[in-house]
């Protein structure tokens, strides 16, 4: 921290399951902005309360207003409040981004947004106090014309925090003309047992986006509300395309789990590939259709992935203090043993690439 007690920079472990990537973020004030400033070089500026600066004052404080890398290409965002309604002698205010301009192209994007009530147990004199969110109805102002639209839909349990808009419909419009046009469908939000649920989730969807062909896909969820199938959504008589089954194995006196991935391309023949994990959640191997495996050694410690073995050709990976992969070492099999080593160097300020080396 500096002597204001802001942060400068900090460090972050991730995730268990996925190895982090080097963090390095710097913060500064300056020019009535907080900047902060990654490990590429991109610098981030947030109004600090210098910029449009009226009621309701907290609205504005803390907004992205503009997003400059390091060879100087600037992104600026423009921002509106929305009034809503008065309750209880309260405004109701929201804040809105209404376009992001590249002023190197003079190109502007322009949002416009749609403010829903979510239902707040908080009360004031005795009435509910609900708050908004913002959802993007359509982005426009593209040099084709084109307009991205989107459609919503509240799913949930009535005067219930759970209560919230779901994606139904998007679709890309140039004129009269649609494209992309893609629909979603929910549980109901009532149960085979008859309460509501706090979650609909998605159980059909096309979207012609995925691919050629035919788009249309249902899902099905077990009991734990994991995906356990998803089916081509055409027929009676579709094939399930993927079935996930969570299973346990056993491996040194201790069950870990493993999900089994069967895919069916066609009608004929089934493809089974199984994930499994260790007893701290890494993934360490994943077993193919064809019973070759490929598996993983991990820094438990620092949380990264030190050792690949892909059906005999061994990776070995080294990292610098960020989390950066500064070098490989890939040894080969077979008529193909030979080793090769990549080296790279990282930018200590900025994060990029310096140098590449294969050796």
């Amino acid at each position: 921290m500096d002597e204001y007690g802001g942060i400068k920079g900090f460090s972050k472990k991730g995730s268990i399951y996925e190895p982090p990537p080097g963090v390095y973020l710097n913060l500064a004030q300056s020019q009535g902005y907080w900047i902060i400033t990654d490990k590429f070089g991109t610098k981030h500026y947030f109004d600090n309360g210098n910029h449009g600066y009226s009621y309701p004052y907290s609205l504005y404080l803390g907004r992205l207003m503009k997003i400059v890398d390091r060879n100087n290409n600037e992104l600026v965002l423009t921002w509106s409040l929305v009034y809503i309604k008065t309750i209880n002698g309260i405004q109701k205010w929201c804040i809105r981004l209404d376009s992001v301009k590249n002023i190197h192209s003079n190109q502007q994007i322009n949002f416009y947004f749609n403010f829903l009530e979510m239902y707040n147990f908080d009360y004031v004199n005795g009435v509910p106090d609900p708050y908004y969110i913002g959802v993007v109805l359509n982005i426009y102002g593209f040099d084709d014309g084109r307009k991205y639209e989107y459609n919503y839909e509240y799913e949930g349990p009535p005067a219930s925090a759970d209560r919230a808009p779901y994606l139904v419909n998007t679709y890309i419009s140039q004129g009269a003309i649609k494209y992309y046009d893609s629909q979603y469908r929910y549980e109901s939000d009532i149960s085979a047992y008859g309460y509501y649920k706090s979650i609909q989730r998605l159980i059909y969807a096309d979207d012609p986006r995925r691919g050629p062909g035919n788009s249309r896909l249902s899902y099905k969820y077990d009991d734990f509300g994991r995906l356990a199938e998803i089916q081509q959504a055409d027929g009676l008589n579709t094939p399930v395309l993927r079935r996930f089954e969570y299973r346990f194995f056993e491996k040194d006196g201790m069950m870990l789990p493993e999900t089994h991935i069967t895919e069916n391309f066609d009608n004929a023949k089934s493809y089974l590939t199984i994930d499994r994990y260790n007893e701290k959640g890494f993934h360490a191997e994943i077993e193919l259709p064809n019973y070759e495996k490929i598996t993983a050694v991990w820094d438990e410690e620092k949380l990264n992935k030190t050792e690949v073995n892909n059906r005999g050709i061994t990776t070995e990976y080294s990292y610098d203090a960020k989390g950066n992969i500064i070098q490989e070492i890939i040894h080969g099999r077979n008529q193909y043993n030979t080793t090769k080593t990549i080296k790279r160097s990282f930018n200590q300020t900025f994060g990029g690439t310096e140098w590449l080396q294969n050796a």
